[in-house]
């Protein structure tokens, strides 16, 4: 490996995008559009309106192509700054922030009675798994920031506006989910076409064909899959899909 390659393997980037947030639910939505991007570990509200996002991100990760997605998505979005994370004064901030707060939760604020910051340890395999579970802690009722903690990145830090469930977070992140559905498949072409899009789907860990005719795609995930999405696209790009079973997966 070349130095420069081994640079940009090793560099953080931050960045702060200005964007119009009307409401809670388009904050949330703008979160989820974050999380999405390559790379990303660390996404946050910002500003006393909480109309700014800071997106860490381990790598170069693609400012002006997510400001164009909020854009299009969300509401007006303009780059405020894109710079690199220096280890050093990340961890004074942290350090800072901590003795400030006096602990770790609840930490007292202005404008909300106070904030609560969750960490959750748990197993993920690789970048599609960490990309799902920042895709589900984003999406829990007043969440303003998610990132990942620890040596190995194996622990979510999630800090929300008031009382955020933390059980209940912690259950959907350790939740493996089936979904079946059934698929017109008329030659191997579409049964291969059918498998591509579902191994597509966040959060998909296993694809099978099941049935006599193997005609019924069999979905395993971690984490809530979209099964009537996924559905939905294989009848927009393979034939009739029509869904069987969605089911938990409970571990013995």
């Amino acid at each position: 490996m070349l130095a420069s390659e081994f640079f940009v393997l090793m560099l953080q980037q931050k960045i702060v995008i200005e964007v119009r947030m009307k409401c809670k639910k388009c904050r949330s939505k703008a979160l989820k559009i974050a999380t999405a991007e390559d790379g990303v570990t660390s996404v946050a509200l910002k500003g006393e309106n909480k109309n700014q996002m800071e997106i860490i991100g381990d790598g170069i990760v693609d400012a002006a192509g997510l400001a164009e997605t909020l854009r299009k998505k969300v509401g007006y979005a303009d780059i405020v700054s894109v710079e690199e994370v220096k280890e050093n004064a990340k961890n004074n901030k942290s350090h800072k922030e901590k003795n400030k707060s006096g602990g770790d939760t609840p930490v007292c604020n202005k404008q909300h009675e106070f904030e609560q910051k969750v960490v959750i340890e748990m197993t993920m395999k690789c970048d599609k798994c960490r990309s799902k579970a920042l895709e589900i802690a984003v999406a829990k009722d007043g969440v303003i920031s998610v990132a990942f903690k620890g040596e190995k990145k194996n622990q979510i830090e999630i800090v929300g506006e008031g009382v955020v469930d933390a059980a209940g977070l912690a259950e959907t992140l350790r939740k493996k989910q089936k979904v079946v559905i059934e698929v017109k498949m008329k030659c191997k072409k579409c049964r291969s076409k059918a498998l591509e899009i579902a191994v597509g789907n966040k959060g998909v860990i296993s694809v099978a064909l099941k049935g006599e005719s193997k005609n019924q795609i069999e979905v395993i995930g971690e984490g809530i899959v979209d099964a009537a999405g996924l559905a939905e696209a294989l009848r927009k790009k393979v034939g009739y899909a029509d869904l069987v079973s969605v089911e938990e997966i409970r571990e013995r």
